[in-house]
């Protein structure tokens, strides 16, 4: 009997004895193998030739009828059926169909076949569990890396089955486990990326070799084993910034987060770490934070920070180059980050025009170190100025090298050069003097004759003969001055300001000094203007005078009255209020008014809060034909207008001469602060806002707005443009001042000393002067073209004090420059007016004033106006004083030389010093 097969009881074996002693006999045996649910058919012995009569039993514990070919015996079950007249058909097996079945069949003899029946079942479904792990969206299983992972796999069979596992790493072929009949799971005690695959379950059934598999991807996940790395760089065209951050060596790849610090703004998420930023949202010193976070951690995940930086850029202001030698400057950029894009380019009126290498030009980049060698220098080709310029998505920074080519040295060329220009300062100051007062006149004659022109011979003496003259000068003066005492008429003491016009002339510091102690007086009141109609309050401004104004010629006065008007006045005023001194002068102006038609006040309706003012000045004639094609309505000869910057960010162009509006610009989206005209006569204007914006106007073109600056953080206060149009100052709520390019419209450099908002600037009448003040009650000079810091002026408590009220030092509101770049005055929050003088770090007069906002001098001096918050205007008696020929001729020479061209000159040391305002 086949194995597996049921023993039968003894009695059953003594009843069928007989029957088996013939099958044993026969010696035949079968084995048939079904499966559950499917029909079997069971041959008796040979199907071939003629058959008897068949009859089947199954044998159990004991023979059990089936089925008989005999018509007249019924199946035990209709599942049972005979085919072929001798075999047994079963349809629908079952598990307890499983056994021995018996065919006898009778012709001529009785014959005896068994059959041994064998029932498959499954396998059907197949179960995996893959234990400590987790499961992607996508149903994807994964691992962390060095952890442990169990694998079982069950399956319904009979008999049961055997399961195989199988393994196939990626991109190779599979590996054999093993398998076991009893065993079906097994452990990976420390998974690793090689082990990272598709795991095959197969379940063979070896009765009907039926077989099922169940393939299960494992993924083995690890983070990386660093710290993330940041990086921003320039991205292509230089008008954006690419934000980079990698973390390597990790499996998959992690998510980043990007995220601007302060405040937690997210700027991006991605899985590339990559984002784009535009200029926007840059500014100097903002730090970006790259949070990168991995599936199987660590929990609190990594991060890395990165600060964006402007470029700072140093190089030797000047350098001299031999004809036909060559010269190499240098340009050392630091503290850029993206690192900086370097160019050079040729001189300051065409900064746009980039120098390329050739052979004339040798440029060479280590880093952010850059040199250009020039070969052959040449005076016609290569004499001027360099500009290095630094430029990456943060900012841009110039600096400026000024290149002298020589031949040898003339020193005879130099003097006489230098004599020429003090001798035609001479003449100039000698018309003015007979312009002033013919006593004046005789009173410096006298002076320089007793001198015998010590005074104009310093100026090109060598270092060593000036410190060798000096005691004997300080003797010959003060002999001299008693003379001129002996000399002077009786009047002469009446003409209060004659001795100290004396001093300034001569540069004497002694007398100037009582030159001053005259001018501590305080300065009169002249006159005061108030508004004529109620006020109109809104919720940024009530009635306050925030800028008031003379137009360049000093022909008209504009005052902003603070409840939307804007008066026009015609100046001079009523002559009763007007000193002597400036009576001449006004006078002038006031009969070729008259000429031109009597101009009258003009009111100006401008429908919202004025804030800002400025004239433009007479445009030149360029410009003017310009304005006539444009603006065919205005006569040419009244092109003098008048901007007005509004509460809701309008800034509107007024006709001076007829009171007409001539444009009205949009772009702004706040207060437009302040106003100011390029003094070149070129009708562009810049205005300053609240919106954190500076605006190029070009009223030439309708008004087209040409560019936007833009960097600052907080409002902006106050613009203030170069007389020589080169640069262009701008002051916000921050403790920096920003100072621009008007050529290329580019940040030239932060000035940074304040330690409060700084709210107003001016430049000299020269450009070689920037003065900005500040809430931190202090005035500082600068030289704008190397950002040095010349001196500080600090406002303290007056003593005694100028009223019996409680007088306290606060903000500084305004500075601004006298015409003839000798004084400044200051308003502040302590109700006071001061003036001062450049040389002198005190103030030389004082005016009590009444909630002063702003101040401004009259363009031929004697004047100054200042504005209330209250709506008053305020005319004061200012210093009108001649310059010292030293001072005219420093005027003229800083007019058109910057300070790194002084430096460059083959003069002595001090009168560099006095020319770029290092001494006075």
């Amino acid at each position: 009997m086949a194995a597996g097969g049921r023993a039968p009881e003894p009695r059953v074996l003594v009843c069928l004895g007989a029957l088996l002693a013939g099958w044993v006999a026969v010696g035949l045996e079968a084995v048939v193998i079904g499966e559950v649910h499917e029909n079997v058919t069971l041959h008796c012995g040979n199907i071939s030739g003629p058959r008897g009569l068949v009859t089947w039993y199954r044998n159990d514990s004991e023979p059990v009828f089936l089925l008989s070919s005999n018509s007249s015996l019924l199946p035990a079950e209709p599942r049972f059926s005979l085919v072929n007249v001798s075999s047994l058909h079963i349809e629908a097996l079952s598990l307890q169909d499983e056994g021995n079945y018996t065919c006898r069949e009778i012709l001529n003899v009785t014959q005896w076949f068994q059959v041994w029946l064998q029932v498959a079942s499954g396998p059907y479904q197949i179960e995996v569990h893959i234990s400590a792990t987790s499961t992607l969206p996508n149903g994807t299983l994964y691992a962390a890396k060095g952890s442990q992972v169990e694998f079982s796999c069950n399956s319904s069979s009979w008999p049961p089955p055997m399961v195989e596992w199988w393994f196939q790493a990626l991109n190779s072929s599979s590996e054999f486990f093993g398998h076991n009949l009893t065993v079906n799971s097994f452990s990976l005690l420390l998974m690793s990326p090689n082990l990272q695959g598709n795991y095959t379950c197969l379940a063979l059934n070896l009765l009907s070799r039926r077989h099922r598999k169940v393939t299960t991807e494992l993924l083995v996940y690890y983070p990386p084993p660093s710290a993330p790395q940041c990086r921003a760089q320039m991205a292509s065209g230089f008008f954006m910034l690419q934000l980079t951050c990698r973390w390597d060596g990790g499996y998959p790849d992690p998510n980043f987060l990007w995220i601007e610090e302060p405040g937690g703004v997210i700027v991006g998420k991605s899985k590339l770490g990559v984002e784009m930023l535009n200029k926007s949202q840059l500014s100097d010193g903002k730090k970006f934070k790259c949070a990168a976070s991995h599936v199987v951690g660590p929990e609190a995940g990594a991060s890395c920070v990165v600060q964006i930086r402007s470029p700072s850029v140093l190089s030797e202001p000047m350098k001299t180059c031999f004809v036909g030698g060559n010269v190499t400057l240098t340009c050392q950029v630091s503290g850029a980050y993206p690192p900086a894009k370097i160019l050079w380019l040729r001189n300051l009126t065409q900064p746009e025009v980039i120098t390329q290498p050739s052979s004339h030009h040798l440029i060479t980049q280590d880093g952010q170190n850059s040199t250009l060698t020039i070969h052959n220098c040449s005076q016609d080709l290569d004499e001027g100025y360099y500009v290095c310029r630094a430029d990456n998505p943060v900012g841009v920074r110039e600096v400026d090298i000024w290149l002298s080519v020589k031949e040898p040295l003339n020193i005879g060329g130099i003097v006489g050069t230098i004599v020429s220009l003090l001798l035609l300062g001479l003449a100039t100051i000698s018309g003015l003097m007979l312009y002033y007062s013919p006593v004046l006149c005789w009173k410096v004659g006298n002076t320089f004759r007793g001198q015998n022109m010590d005074d104009v011979m310093v100026l090109v003496d060598s270092e060593e003969e000036e410190e060798e003259e000096e005691e004997e000068d300080a003797a010959a003066e003060e002999e001299e001055g008693a003379q001129e005492r002996e000399e002077f008429p009786k009047e002469i003491p009446k003409q209060n300001h004659i001795h100290r016009v004396t001093a300034l002339v001569n540069g004497n510091i002694e007398q100037m000094g009582n030159g001053f102690q005259d001018l501590q007086e305080e300065p009169l009141l002249l006159a005061e203007l108030k508004p004529g109609r109620p006020h109109q309050f809104d919720w940024k401004s009530s009635c306050e005078t925030w800028s008031v104004a003379f137009s360049p010629d000093g022909s008209w006065f504009a005052w902003s009255q603070g409840h939307c008007i804007v008066k026009l006045i015609p100046w001079p005023l009523e002559e009763q209020f007007i000193p002597k001194g400036f009576e001449a002068k006004s006078r002038s102006s006031k009969n070729e008014t008259k000429g031109r038609g009597s101009p009258k006040e003009k009111t100006l309706d401008c429908g919202q809060i004025v804030w800002g003012l400025a004239f433009s000045p007479w445009p030149s004639p360029p410009s003017r034909k310009l304005w006539a094609r444009h603006h065919p309505q205005v006569p040419d000869v009244s092109c003098l207008v008048l901007a007005t910057g509004l509460n809701d960010g309008q800034i509107k162009i007024w006709e001076v001469q007829t009171g007409l509006l001539l444009l009205n610009l949009s772009g702004h989206q706040d207060v437009v602060r302040d106003l100011s005209f390029t003094p070149s006569g070129s009708l562009i204007l810049v205005s300053a806002s609240r919106d954190k914006t500076l605006r190029i106007w070009d009223l030439n073109k309708h008004g087209k707005q040409i560019q936007v600056l833009s960097g600052h953080l907080q409002w902006v206060y106050c613009c203030s443009i170069s007389p020589d149009c080169s640069m262009l100052c701008s002051a916000a709520g921050e403790k920096s001042v920003f100072l621009w390019s008007m050529r290329s419209y580019t940040l030239i450099r932060k000035l940074e000393g304040h330690q409060s908002s700084v709210v107003s600037c001016d430049f000299s009448p020269d450009s070689a002067l920037l003065v900005t003040a500040s809430y931190d009650t202090n005035v500082i000079m600068w030289d704008p073209y190397t950002g040095e810091r010349l001196r500080s002026l600090h406002h303290t408590q007056v003593d005694p004090a100028m009223d019996d009220s409680d007088v306290h030092i606060s903000s500084l509101r305004s500075v601004c420059f006298s015409p003839e770049g000798l004084y400044l005055a200051t308003v502040a929050d302590d109700r006071l007016l001061r003036i001062w003088a450049l040389e002198l770090k005190t103030p030389i007069a004082f005016a009590p004033m009444t909630n002063g906002l702003c101040c401004t001098f009259f363009p031929h001096g004697g004047v100054i106006a200042t504005g209330t918050r209250d709506g008053h205007v305020q005319f004061w008696t200012a210093p009108r004083v001649l310059s010292s020929l030293k001072h005219l001729c420093r005027k003229a020479l800083r007019s058109f030389l910057t300070t790194y061209q002084v430096l460059a000159l083959p003069i002595p040391k001090k009168m560099k010093e006095f020319l770029t305002y290092r001494t006075f």
